[in-house]
């Protein structure tokens, strides 16, 4: 059995990532979200436990403009972090990602006011498991582009 057997163009723009990509991962992070976990990117890519993946999504002049971290556990199967300028590149990053889940059902999170994302990933078959709300302590930046949140690893 093969992934989700969907054809999109942009997946052929996603690479897996090396070490030379965490500068770039880490300042696509804080331009979107505000935040960089330049410790949880190098994990992710060093994989260390067999468990991790981290591709990245370049665009047209090679620029980094998303990130996909995902694990494969027998006690988890998630996709996210993700981080992209685009929804485009987002559906591309997961799409991607979901290669090595085959047979398996990965979790991920998906904000709603992402219509293309949300109602692309409908298509495609994903359904709604659960719905979460999320809060922050002192002023919130809003995000500028996607941003895919999970529960790991969250090294700092």
């Amino acid at each position: 059995m093969a992934g989700l057997q969907v054809y999109y163009p942009l997946c052929d723009q996603v690479r897996v990532a090396v070490s030379a990509d965490v500068d770039a991962m880490a300042a696509l992070e804080m331009e979107v979200s505000g935040i960089r976990r330049v410790n949880d990117y190098r994990y992710a890519i060093e994989n260390s436990r067999d468990v991790l993946q981290a591709l990245v999504f370049e665009g047209i002049d090679r620029a980094i403009e998303g990130f996909m971290i995902s694990i494969k556990h027998l006690a988890l199967n998630m996709l996210g972090p993700c981080v992209a300028h685009s929804e485009k590149a987002t559906l591309a990053l997961l799409l991607q990602a979901t290669e090595r889940f085959q047979g398996a059902m990965p979790q991920f999170v998906v904000p709603m006011d992402k219509r293309e994302l949300v109602e692309t990933l409908y298509d495609w078959g994903a359904c709604d498991v659960e719905t979460h709300l999320f809060q922050v302590h002192g002023k919130f930046q809003a995000f500028n582009g996607g941003s895919l949140s999970s529960f790991l690893p969250e090294t700092g």
